[in-house]
């Protein structure tokens, strides 16, 4: 029998990883997995979409540091990714007793789950008490966050585990007034975090249809990301040209995850780079069709340093403004004004052309225009871009362009015209072999036995190589032969050319696997 139809945004047997439910669970044995690379395959006569593919992270915490699991006996949930290829999620070990059977027919496979349902059902029947050790890892776990903590998450590193088991150990509260049912666990007399209702639900984005343009309408992105969860984490790194950056969190493994400024909340979306690098967020983590992760609905965990001043003369920050939406040709006659004045321009002179526009009104806009603030006081000037056009240099810093007829300004509004006449009295650049820029070539001749051979590439003709100039997994190669690469141009002391590093290429092998490129013959 076929596999269950799955939803639209995914493939999956069960339910998608971002919510526990009645999951059907799977059996089988761990194939392989390397330890470094925090990742394996489990193999399972169940399903028949071939090898199931799991990350570290989704073992038992208890068998997570062992390097060695092949043959291990799992039980598992599986979920559909978008390119059809099966993957493990709440990875259970069990005994060798428990290891799946050959396949068999239906009617014994049937009854079999009949079983485990009613033993599920069996509400009786007495848990497990935990085992020493994990009790230590969670209390250690529970300290390195400040004692308290989302259930949901503490469960989601430690799985199968519970409510009931943990009662003797730690402290179990339900969150007020939260219509979802949520809890938290402490350690003993560690109070409970506040309540978090301030938190932006996650949502579906509104983006541009591909194309871009104001007046082609507006509509949910239809993507194929996979949700894995909500995360903590701090930003690392922000472009305040281009609108975006990244959050590195311990608890995405795949990386340093992708956000852009419209993700942040609007009070965070203006600030300076220096401040919202190291700033602490919580946000709702998506896998993309090609296995990078991207976060939405960023929300601050903590103020930006110095927000917490008062205003001038005391008192509460005012609120603020409900401002309304720009229109269509508004946006429109702005983006035309801008790139007549060369795509960038002080936002003051910005401001007086269009008099009443406020920068949060063109904040729903990145797509178009970029805020950029120059230098790092809260009262400094500001600049506005299109989309991916540098701002202006600062003022200071630019000298006067003389000119023949005596002319002499800054680059501003003629800023193309500006740098085209800089240009032409510029220095031509000289191109030559360095350490960073490298020659192309291959390898013409090859001794086996004595393990050197000659280059032959464009202007550099019999270049000495040697095994110790390749990389260190490629100096044991026998047959070097052909083999294309490219490498930094030297000179021996008796002055002829030869190879000091080299990077040679390869290309996929037809079978799944990559092989070194060599020149044809």
């Amino acid at each position: 029998p076929g596999l269950p139809p799955a939803p639209p945004a995914f493939s999956a047997f069960g339910a998608p990883p971002s919510r526990p439910s009645a999951a059907r669970r799977f059996r089988g044995k761990v194939l392989s997995y390397d330890h470094a690379k925090s990742y394996g395959f489990i193999i399972s006569p169940e399903v028949p979409e071939g090898d199931i593919y799991f990350q570290k992270r989704e073992l038992p915490s208890q068998v997570r540091d062992l390097k060695e699991l092949k043959n291990r006996a799992v039980e598992f949930e599986v979920i559909l990714m978008p390119d059809g290829k099966p993957r493990a999620l709440h990875i259970a070990t069990l005994g060798d007793d428990q290891a799946p059977a050959p396949r068999r027919d239906g009617g014994e496979k049937r009854r079999e789950r009949e079983r485990d349902r009613e033993r599920d059902r069996d509400e009786g029947a007495p848990l497990p008490p935990l085992d020493p050790a994990v009790i230590e890892d969670m209390s250690r776990f529970l300290e390195d966050r400040g004692g308290a903590m989302d259930f949901g998450k503490f469960s989601r590193e430690f799985k199968a585990v519970k409510k009931a088991q943990l009662e003797e150990h730690f402290n179990l509260v339900p969150e007020e007034n939260d219509k979802a049912g949520r809890w938290q666990i402490t350690l003993f007399g560690v109070d409970p975090l506040p309540p978090q209702d301030d938190r932006p639900p996650a949502r579906e984005r509104e983006r541009e249809p591909a194309g871009g343009g104001a007046g082609g309408g507006s509509g949910p992105r239809e993507r194929n990301d996979t949700p894995i969860g909500r995360f903590e984490g701090s930003i690392n790194g922000f472009d305040e040209k281009k609108g975006y950056g990244f959050i590195q969190s311990p608890e995405v493994t795949e990386g340093d995850v992708y956000f852009r400024r419209s993700e942040l909340p609007t009070e965070a979306r203006t600030l300076p780079r220096i401040k919202l690098i190291g700033l602490k967020v919580e946000f709702e983590c998506v896998l993309t069709p090609d296995g990078k992760p991207r976060a939405e609905s960023v929300a601050l965990v903590e103020s930006p340093a110095g927000d917490e001043e008062p205003p001038p003369g005391g008192g509460e920050k005012p609120p603020a403004e409900d401002l309304p939406e720009l229109p269509a040709d508004k946006v429109e006659e702005m983006k035309q004004f801008l790139e007549e004045q060369g795509g960038a321009m002080d936002y003051g002179r910005f401001a007086n052309h269009f008099p009443g526009i406020k920068k949060a009104q063109l904040l729903p806009h990145d797509a178009h225009f970029t805020l950029v603030q120059e230098g790092d006081s809260a009262g400094g000037r500001w600049q506005i871009t299109l989309f991916g056009v540098d701002p202006l240099p600062k003022e200071e810093n630019v000298e006067e362009i003389s000119f023949e007829n005596g002319e002499t300004r800054k680059p501003g509004r003629d800023r193309d015209r500006d740098r085209e006449r800089a240009v032409d009295r510029a220095p031509p650049v000289v191109i030559e072999p360095t350490e960073s820029l490298w020659l192309i070539g291959c390898v013409k001749k090859w001794d086996g036995k004595k393990q050197f051979g000659f280059i032959v590439a464009d202007g550099a003709d019999d270049v000495f190589l040697h095994r110790n100039d390749l990389p260190e997994s490629l100096q044991g190669q026998r047959n070097m032969l052909g083999v294309e690469l490219a490498f930094e141009l030297g000179t021996s002391e008796d002055g002829k050319p030869r190879v000091l590093t080299t990077r040679p290429l390869i290309q996929p092998d037809g079978r799944g696997g990559w092989q070194l490129r060599r020149a044809k013959t």
